[in-house]
């Protein structure tokens, strides 16, 4: 159940990551 947990939060902020880049990149054009 643990190990769930965390996987699940790292895919989430790995996501995160993923939309801040795009927004980043979105705002640099």
């Amino acid at each position: 159940m643990r190990k769930a947990s965390a996987r699940a939060k790292r895919e989430r902020r790995a996501r995160e990551r993923e939309e801040q880049g795009k927004l980043e990149e979105s705002s640099r054009l």
